[in-house]
């Protein structure tokens, strides 16, 4: 685990400062595994965070893939709120990889691009 390092990039017409400034300040306290990186993106007056992920892809040749997620911030969240809420998408993010990993009898139980749990188990 390292101290985050957020860039902050804006894409049109920027908000008032103090939105993506204080999104940012947030995002440099927490932690999470090497293998994410996150960024504050300002687009047309909205808050966004983009996480970008390199994870090993569940099929048969596991080779390192990159994965990208996008989150709109609600404009409403405190700082209890927004870390509740930043770990919520973390979480969504692990459940994805988690289903995609995880196999009966070599297939995929509950494959989240594809639900297949009824094919063939």
């Amino acid at each position: 685990m390292s101290v985050m390092s957020v860039d902050v990039v804006r894409h049109g017409v920027s908000p008032t400062r103090s939105a993506e400034d204080q999104t940012a300040l947030l995002m440099a306290r927490f932690t999470y595994k090497e293998n994410f990186h996150f960024s504050v993106h300002i687009y047309e007056g909205d808050t966004r965070i983009r996480c970008d992920m390199t994870v090993k892809n569940s099929g048969g040749n596991h080779e390192v893939r990159s994965v990208v997620s996008i989150w709109m911030v609600p404009p409403w969240l405190d700082e209890h709120k927004f870390f509740m809420w930043l770990q919520d998408r973390i979480h969504a993010v692990e459940i994805h990889e988690a289903n995609e990993w995880f196999k009966v009898d070599g297939k995929s139980w509950f494959d989240p691009h594809i639900n297949n749990r009824d094919a063939g188990l």
